[in-house]
């Protein structure tokens, strides 16, 4: 079945708490409430108006990512957990249209054929087992400087500590499925433990999005500037 031509009846996933999908339209008893709709929950979800058993993504995420691009130059854009690579797709043509290199990974290649396809210039996939420990293909990447990390993988609490420690000064890392698959309080704790500071949490809030982003500040042998004693 070709990525644009889901059925209906296939729309549905066991963790959708809404059903706004375009094909049941006709089914609509009334217009779906801006929030429901752009939740990552919402089986609305969609990137390039492909079927949502292809998408991790909401539209409120993409929105958020939209901000951060257009507020920041990153020098490349990176992505643990590639799955479909329907959404890597879309970081890589932000990226191209940067001219900087988007790189993925994943501990396997599930990315549809529509997509491989498609694969720009830009992009890179590369197999990596991110809960195994450290690797050094993985740290080369994200300690180039300013990068954009999004987290999208299996354990994101391990992802974040084990390599968010190796990333540069003025970097961001985002952590997606904030508040369901992440529990916002120790996640917080581990970013502060590495040097990370939240950013735009507000905007996060006000799109209702499932995503939130941190900027490192220090690194762990550092103290803040602010906490330096004059000798």
């Amino acid at each position: 079945m070709k990525i644009g031509a889901m059925n209906p009846a296939h729309s549905r996933h066991w963790w959708m708490i809404y059903h706004w999908h375009p094909a049941e339209y006709e089914q609509w008893t009334a217009m779906p409430p801006m929030a429901e709709y752009l939740s990552v929950h919402s089986s609305s979800r969609s990137v390039f108006g492909v079927g949502t058993g292809y998408v991790a993504f909401g539209h409120a995420d993409r929105l958020f990512v939209e901000f951060v691009l257009a507020r920041h130059g990153f020098q490349s854009i990176l992505e643990f957990g590639t799955w479909s690579g329907v959404t890597s797709l879309y970081l890589g043509i932000a990226a191209a249209m940067r001219s900087i290199p988007f790189w993925t990974c994943d501990i396997e290649d599930m990315r549809l054929e529509e997509v491989k396809r498609m694969w720009l210039w830009n992009m890179l996939f590369e197999k990596v087992n991110l809960l195994g420990g450290v690797t050094d293909v993985v740290v080369s990447r994200v300690e180039q400087p300013d990068v954009f990390l999004l987290v999208d993988n299996g354990n994101k609490e391990y992802e974040a500590e084990t390599y968010g420690k190796y990333m540069a000064q003025g970097s961001m890392m985002m952590i997606h499925d904030w508040e369901t698959e992440v529990k916002p309080e120790p996640m917080v704790k581990i970013m502060a433990d590495n040097g990370f500071v939240p950013l735009y949490f507000d905007v996060a809030e006000h799109f209702m999005c499932h995503c939130r982003l941190f900027q490192r500040q220090t690194i762990p042998w550092e103290k803040p500037q602010e906490l330096r004693k004059v000798e």
